[in-house]
């Protein structure tokens, strides 16, 4: 016979063991929810908890890694991953989130031979990051919509949208964000995209409309409050903006995008001791060129430390010689410094640009009228002209057209500026135009005079004058050579490298 006490032992332990289980089923569905609801540091902790009762769940262990990779924290991820890889080898999660830490991880070659033969909308997502990330255009915009095809998913679809706009394609985002708002109109990133699309087509109510939604339904994501932030600073109410900055810190102390907007907000507030004691204890470590680093010069000439700003834009200036901010900011610091034979030398090229700015002119044009030199007449009587007005409300009127992906407006418009009136970015947005409405010859024309303005030609130049002749099927022997200087300038360019690799085998 068995004894009573053993019985009841035993019945104990079933008890507590229907517990715990239910209590990490409970977790795990917690963790879903909060997964659903991005809030991804709550899930991360129930999750947590639940794998200390069942250390190797596989259920568990995917949802972990998958919070993980939401977080971008690809070295926590990575042991997560290696035991689910053990737990259920041949699960499709498995080889989904071993891709994924790939990708992460700065790995897009080896994402296509993780994912094998899954055809899911997940898996397309990350084949086409991955082709993205490696300069194949193509291949990553067929991936997307072989993703949209395979089912509704909304990370795929932002991603791809985001695609089409690093890709001169604001109508193919537009067209992602009127499927999304079909299947997930809810959705994080269908509100994000539409906040994005308005608020770059200039509609700042809609797109401050989707953000204040977003951060509503998100309350612990900080992408909709820097978006606000950003739509009221372009309102002129900085003090706003700053409180929103600010508590999007809260939620993401350590956030780049973040700490640069406090930075651009405090520096048009003119707060220059406050960016400079923001910045100074890194000053070591800033990188001239850099947003931080511009800031920190900035904030050096408006509190009369002019010698050391200078010292600091000379060296931004080398890394970014086409940088318009970097060199303007470099000649009024030179005239600060009473140097204005140098503060010309800097700041000519700007004023000789067709488009240059006005405030930008004018410093030019003080440089000029210091040192001596007679231009400074020509270019006050080019700043006071009808022409050079009606110039920059001609550029306006194309970019905006540009940014909508209106190409037959933007040609049109970029076309009307008066001959020779043109900088780089017009000539190429004109060739890049030209081309898309299969008008070839004017393309080619385009891009052959951004070749051959003020200066060598540039990888952009050059890239640009031989993509046009490649899409074109002319002067194949050209192109290439285009094509491979400008790789030679820019061998780290992926998407140069791609079209360059098209050529040469179209070629043969």
């Amino acid at each position: 016979m068995i004894p009573r006490k053993t019985v009841l032992g035993a019945a104990c332990a079933c008890l507590l063991l229907a517990g715990c289980g239910q209590i990490v089923e409970s977790r795990m569905e917690e963790a879903r929810a909060e997964l659903a609801a991005h809030d991804f540091g709550a899930a991360r902790v129930d999750l947590a908890a639940a794998l200390r009762e069942r250390p190797e769940d596989p259920r568990l262990l995917a949802l972990l890694a998958e919070v993980l990779l939401r977080m971008n924290d690809a070295v926590a991820a990575a042991p997560i991953i290696a035991r689910l890889a053990v737990a259920a080898p041949d699960a499709a999660d498995t080889h989904r989130l071993r891709a994924e830490l790939a990708l992460l991880s700065g790995h897009p070659g080896e994402v296509e031979g993780l994912l094998g033969e899954d055809g899911g909308p997940a898996t397309w997502r990350l084949r086409a990051l991955a082709a993205w990330r490696l300069g194949d255009l193509d291949r990553a915009r067929t991936a997307f919509e072989r993703g949209m095809a395979a089912g509704q998913d909304a990370r795929l679809a932002a991603d791809f949208a985001a695609y089409c706009l690093a890709t001169d394609d604001p109508r193919g985002a537009r067209a992602v964000l009127d499927a999304m708002r079909g299947f997930a109109p809810q959705a994080f990133e269908t509100l994000m995209l539409a906040g994005r699309l308005a608020q770059r087509e200039g509609q700042g109510k809609q797109a401050l409309e989707s953000y204040t939604e977003a951060a509503r339904r998100y309350p612990t994501r900080f992408e909709p409050l820097l978006g606000q932030a950003e739509v009221l600073e372009r309102q002129g109410r900085l003090a706003a903006a700053l409180d929103l900055v600010a508590k999007a810190l809260e939620l993401a102390p350590g956030e780049a995008q973040l700490a640069i907007a406090r930075l651009r907000l405090l520096a048009r507030k003119g707060d220059w001791t406050k960016v400079r004691d923001l910045l100074q204890s890194h000053e070591g470590d800033l990188v001239p060129a850099s947003p931080e680093g511009i800031a920190y010069a900035e904030a050096l000439l408006r509190l009369g430390r002019a010698e050391q700003a200078r010292m600091l834009l000379t060296r931004a200036l080398l890394m970014a010689p086409r940088d318009v901010p970097v060199r303007t900011l470099l000649g009024e610091t030179q005239l600060a410094l009473g140097d204005a034979k140098g503060a010309l030398e800097t700041l000519a090229p700007l004023a000789r640009d067709p488009l240059v700015s006005p405030a930008a002119l004018a410093l030019a044009e003080r440089a000029a009228r210091e040192a001596g030199d007679p231009v400074a007449e020509t270019w006050r009587a080019h700043r006071a002209s009808i022409a050079y007005r009606e110039s920059l409300a001609l550029a306006d009127a194309g970019a905006a057209a540009w940014m909508r992906g209106d190409w037959e407006t933007a040609v049109a418009v970029y076309g009307r500026l008066p001959e020779g009136g043109a900088n780089d970015l017009v000539m190429h947005r004109l060739a890049l135009g030209s081309s898309r409405l299969g008008r070839h010859d004017e393309a080619i024309r385009f891009a052959d005079q951004a070749m051959a303005s003020e200066g060598l030609p540039s990888a952009e130049d050059r890239h640009i004058a031989g993509w046009v002749r490649f899409v074109a099927g002319r002067d194949a022997g050209r192109a290439l050579d285009l094509l491979r200087a400008a790789v030679a300038q820019e061998p780290g360019n992926a998407a140069y490298r791609s079209v360059l690799e098209k050529a040469e085998a179209a070629a043969g």
